[in-house]
């Protein structure tokens, strides 16, 4: 019998935790605590996709962008989501400031800038939708200029990525 690799390991908190129930079919656990919220918990992915034979061309697994970058993602408070939300914001604008003077290039730089200030985990799925639609945005500008510099490959990666979190 195989059974999921542990995800990650964190320090108790003040959290209590009341319910834990695994999802009959999918490969998710889902707790629930005081608050109001019911977490959401991948697990033996690895097995699932295995089994399922998803894999890339390479034979690598094909994995979305969001899961990749959760991997390594920091977990912070909400205060702390709420500036470098409103940092990111900022990068953005400033290169939604470029775009209109056509400094592709540097337009590019500020988008990933604002990526990097997103990536951690968000405390409540509010937050996460708040950092998901700005993470979007700059990955479609970037996307468009990246277009305007003739790099097609790049333009098609980041659509890709706006797809993985939003198939709509």
């Amino acid at each position: 019998m195989r059974t999921a690799k542990l995800r990650r390991k964190l320090h108790a908190d003040r959290c209590v935790v009341n319910c834990v129930a695994p999802h009959p079919t999918l490969p998710i656990m889902a707790s629930s605590g005081i608050d109001s919220e019911v977490k959401l918990w991948g697990i033996g992915e690895d097995v699932c996709k295995e089994n399922a034979n998803a894999t890339k061309d390479n034979g690598s697994e094909d994995r979305s962008w969001h899961q990749r970058m959760a991997e390594n993602a920091p977990n912070i408070t909400a205060a702390k989501a709420k500036e470098n939300l409103e940092c990111a914001e900022k990068l953005k604008q400033e290169g939604n400031t470029k775009v209109k003077s056509k400094q592709w290039a540097a337009a590019v730089s500020k988008y990933q800038e604002a990526v990097k200030e997103l990536h951690w985990i968000a405390p409540t799925m509010a937050v996460q939708g708040e950092q998901d639609a700005v993470r979007k945005a700059c990955w479609l500008n970037e996307a468009h200029c990246c277009l305007q510099l003739g790099l097609y490959r790049e333009a098609k990666e980041l659509c890709t990525k706006v797809m993985d979190i939003d198939p709509k």
